[in-house]
C-alpha cells in the first residue's frame, strides 16, 4: 500500500519532532551530569585554601614555606611547593602519579595523557579519579 504525499510529510514531521525531543532530553541529561561532576570536584588551589594555605603558599600566620619538592614526569620538571600534596602524590603508584601530575600540573587533557601513556581516554579518567580519591584519603588521615 502506497502512502499519499501528505501522509509521508506527516510521518517525516513526526519523526523530526521525535528526534528533536530525544536531542533535547540528551542535552538536559548531559547538563545534569556536568553539574553533578562540578559539585563533587575541587581544584588544587581550593584544596590548598581548605588546608590553611593561601595562593602564595604561606601558612596562615607563619613565614613562607621553605620546603619545595621537584619531580620529573615524562621529561617535564614539576615543582610542588606544598609538602602535604607532595607526600600524597608520592604515595601513589608511578602510573597514578604520572596521570595526576600531567593532568593537574601540566594541564594536559585525558586524551593527551592517553596518547603519551598508550591508554584509552576513559582509562586515564578512571585512574585520575581513583588516584585523587587516594590522595584525598591520605591528606585527611594526615590531618587527623
Amino acid at each position: 500500500m502506497e502512502l499519499s504525499p501528505s501522509d509521508k510529510g506527516r510521518i517525516e514531521h513526526q519523526f523530526d519532532s521525535f528526534c528533536k525531543l530525544v536531542l533535547v532530553c540528551e542535552m538536559k541529561d548531559y547538563k545534569k551530569m556536568i553539574l553533578r561532576k562540578m559539585a563533587k570536584e575541587i581544584l588544587f588551589s581550593e584544596l590548598m585554601l581548605i588546608h590553611g594555605y593561601d595562593l602564595e603558599h604561606k601558612k596562615a600566620g607563619q613565614e613562607e614555606i621553605k620546603d619545595i619538592f621537584s619531580i620529573k614526569v615524562m621529561g617535564f620538571d614539576i615543582t610542588i611547593k606544598n609538602m602535604l600534596i607532595a607526600e600524597a602524590v608520592l604515595s601513589l603508584t608511578e602510573k597514578g602519579r604520572n596521570i595526576v601530575l600531567m593532568s593537574f600540573f601540566l594541564g594536559m587533557t585525558d586524551k593527551e595523557i592517553g596518547k603519551m601513556l598508550h591508554l584509552g581516554q576513559s582509562t586515564v579518567n578512571y585512574h585520575k579519579n581513583n588516584n585523587l580519591k587516594k590522595m584525598r584519603k591520605f591528606m585527611e588521615e594526615y590531618e587527623e
